[in-house]
């Protein structure tokens, strides 16, 4: 179990560089609709926003959870108070 919390948490790291830099491209094409495209340009652009700021709350919150996890995990058992295997 510990390998794949520290395989996930590895992809999850090296995912989170290009997502940082899409949310960025992401604004700047909302910025665009926004600026440029009248009025339907802002609906389009507080679409786009809103679902940067979904994806980049889904790439950090998977990493949070991750070292959670990674955290909680002691010789194979969860400490989660409630049951424990051995």
């Amino acid at each position: 179990m510990d390998e794949f919390i520290t395989a996930v948490n590895q992809f999850v790291t090296f995912a989170q560089k290009p997502a940082w830099a899409l949310v960025a491209l992401i604004f700047l094409v909302g910025g665009y609709y926004f600026m440029l495209g009248g009025r339907e340009g802002r609906e389009k652009a507080k679409a786009i926003w809103i679902a940067a700021f979904v994806g980049l709350f889904i790439v950090l919150g998977v990493t949070a959870i991750v070292k959670s996890l990674k955290e909680t995990q002691v010789f194979g058992v969860m400490l989660d108070g409630l049951t424990r295997l051995f």
